[in-house]
């Protein structure tokens, strides 16, 4: 039995910390009616609190018997989360009555003052978390605001200020090249701030898109005004502008990606608060493959130990575009508060989870709960107004920032955790999706629904790793998925579970010391959608650590350049060539941009009966159904007959014409509803 003494003393809640641990038994301990009984209760639990340390230096200050066999334990002393698990596991594992043993956790008064504080169903706020929700509300509970927040990134539409920001809100440098969708006349490297994204062409006002994302993050709590960010206290929001009036370019979004992340860029000064997280809730055509100058983006954020955040768009397609679509990025879903897929979320092989975007829903009924988020907002419809405390906000551009915010609360917990580790940690602990969601029975959604309050719980137990290649070349190819843990821990129990994709016959190969597991098969020759392992790591005190590891079975096609075809004044007939993919995939031709006439085959034969003299481009790209090529240009001469050529005319498109048209195809809109 344990001796009496002295408390630990009453202090402020700590978050972190804990000297509580609550025990429950198979059985009920109303059996235990006799002092004796009860004695020899507490003595075995103090034996096994005194054996949790391997210097016994540990002791029980007492054991309380509670309802239906739980005993809540006292410690002798205040320790950290992690090492009340460690104990909670060792005593699970040494004895088997125990049902369940799990750290006491402090609560907390939620005491914000923010007027919309309770609509944020999105963040679990308002009472019952909803099916939908993001529980961030509880996730805090578990997370000491940090002595250097880490920063997150905004790359959209530039920075708006608003008295619910503070000063975690930053302003970033501006990336766009074009003077006419910049609009304000600031050069690229300059200001950032948003001066409004009205586009006369489409009559869209100002959306003043960049505050929204932002707001969704960082917008302050306990300040009696506007919203709670998601990760409001833990984190700086940069906000850098790529995007402008009428939506933006590709390429300037490229940059900012690298910039964000610390690289450098000419023109632009160094960046002095490198993020951690890049949050793009912009994205170009469905469809359209990863370009080039985008994956190498992407690749020196994540050389730099970024993580990239993206949204999947909003056509409600099976397919997302770049930057969602890109090696290395988390491609972001939207649901709803009841769960199910939004009913404009494109959906793909290529998307990592799903995050509240809120609006309607894809398949549910008379269950389907279609509010929106909140956000920050401005009144003004071209230029900026007044601020605005509350506006309505929805898509996959809403749900992307409570993914970065989820990272950016993980890193607050613990500064050294890796890109790859933070990546792990979201997906292994993402919530099942709802039984009646379009989720629950078709693929192309992910790992599951965001859960902050449960990935925060995984960076005190040992952090698991999972690497798995991004793609995998069809009936070729050997895929290897390594797992480790972050610590040697011999008699570590090792398995790996495929719960998606073709089946596969695999071989596991576990590490000698225990600290890491790797998996090896070869790829189906059937496009089989992405091939998913679930891997479990049962550690030496019975407790484990799970998670993800998946490989897409596809490959982008690819198209060469064709260059230039020259022709006398005739009907022009010529077959296409150049496409490729390395999955054998069957591949149609589409036509993006051509003079008046042209026609373009699904098999790549192009005619034109009505050519006229002079240059022309016709663009086009290929497909296999998932997945597309960059667009080529062909240059087709037309001379008269017997003649040396002349210029264009009755009707057809001039080379400037089709060269902006060209360009057009590859230029980005705002993810947004």
């Amino acid at each position: 039995m344990a001796t009496a003494g002295a408390l630990p003393a009453v202090r402020a809640a700590d978050a972190t910390t804990t000297h509580r641990i609550v025990v429950g038994y198979a059985s009920d301990d109303s059996t235990l009616r006799t002092t004796a009984a009860s004695d020899a209760r507490r003595s075995r639990l103090s034996a096994l609190v005194a054996a949790a340390r391997p210097d016994g230096s540990l002791r029980l200050q007492s054991a309380e018997a509670r309802r239906g066999g739980a005993w809540l334990l006292r410690l002798d002393r205040e320790v950290s989360l992690a090492e009340a698990r460690r104990i909670a596991a060792s005593m699970r594992g040494a004895e088997k009555s125990i049902r369940y043993a799990e750290p006491d956790l402090r609560v907390r008064r939620l005491d914000y003052d923010d007027p919309y504080f309770s609509t944020q169903w999105n963040i679990g706020a308002g009472g019952v978390p909803a099916a939908g929700a993001a529980d961030f509300v509880s996730a805090w509970a578990h997370v000491a605001p940090p002595a250097v927040k880490p920063v997150v990134a905004v790359i959209d539409t530039g920075y708006l200020p608003h008295a619910d920001m503070g000063a975690d809100y930053l302003k970033g440098p501006s990336f766009i090249t074009d003077p006419t969708v910049a609009g304000n006349g600031v050069a690229r490297g300059g200001d950032g701030t948003d001066p409004g994204d009205y586009c006369d062409d489409t009559s869209d006002p100002s959306s003043w898109h960049g505050l929204k994302v932002a707001s969704l993050i960082a917008a302050q709590g306990g300040n009696g005004a506007g919203i709670v960010g998601a990760a409001s206290g833990y984190a700086r929001v940069l906000s850098v502008r790529a995007l402008g009036r009428c939506g933006g370019w590709l390429s300037d979004a490229s940059d900012a990606i690298a910039w964000s992340a610390g690289a450098s860029v000419p023109g632009i000064a160094p960046n002095a608060t490198p993020a951690k997280v890049l949050n793009l809730s912009l994205g170009g055509d469905a469809g359209v493959a990863c370009p080039v100058y985008m994956q190498e983006a992407v690749n020196t954020a994540r050389s730099l130990g970024a993580l990239v955040v993206a949204a999947a768009g909003n056509d409600g397609l099976p397919t997302i575009g770049s930057p969602a679509n890109c090696d290395g990025v988390l491609a972001v879903g939207a649901h709803t508060r009841s769960g199910d897929l939004a009913d404009y979320s494109n959906y793909s092989s290529r998307v990592t989870l799903t995050a509240p975007g809120g609006g309607d829903c894809l398949r549910q009924g008379g269950s389907c709960q279609s509010d929106l988020t909140v956000s920050l907002g401005n009144s003004g419809l071209r230029e900026p107004g007044v601020d605005l405390d509350h506006a309505r906000f929805n898509g996959t551009s809403a749900a992307t920032p409570h993914v970065a915010a989820a990272a950016a609360l993980l890193w607050a917990a613990k500064p050294t955790l890796t890109a790859s580790q933070v990546e792990s940690m979201l997906l292994s602990s993402a919530k099942r999706f709802v039984s009646d969601s379009f989720c629950a029975i078709a693929s192309g959604c992910g790992a599951g629904m965001l859960d902050p309050a449960q990935a925060v719980l995984l960076v005190d137990q040992p952090i698991l790793t999972v690497v798995a290649p991004s793609g995998a070349q069809r009936g070729q190819s050997v895929v290897r998925f390594s797992a480790t843990l972050d610590r040697v821990m011999a008699g570590t129990v090792w398995t790996w579970t495929q719960v998606s994709g073709a089946t596969v016959s695999a071989t596991q190969l576990d590490a000698p010391d225990g600290g890491s597991s790797e998996l090896s098969f070869t790829v189906p020759a059937v496009r089989s959608g992405p091939i998913r392992f679930n891997v479990t790591a049962v550690l030496p005190d019975s407790s484990q650590v799970t998670g993800t590891g998946v490989t897409y079975v596809n490959n982008a096609p690819t198209l060469d350049s064709p260059g230039r075809l020259t022709t006398r004044l005739e009907a022009v007939s010529h077959q296409l060539g150049g496409a490729a993919d390395v999955d054998a995939d069957t591949l149609t031709f589409v036509l993006d941009s051509a003079p008046e006439g042209v026609k373009l085959s699904s098999s790549g034969l192009l005619t034109w009966g009505s050519a006229q003299v002079g240059t022309f481009d016709v663009v086009y790209h290929v497909t296999d159904g998932e997945l597309d090529s960059p667009s080529r240009s062909l240059e087709i001469v037309v001379t008269a007959r017997g003649g040396t050529g002349g210029s264009g005319g009755g009707g057809a498109f001039g080379f400037a014409s089709l060269l902006l048209l060209a360009l057009a195809s590859w230029a980005l809109r705002r993810t947004r509803a």
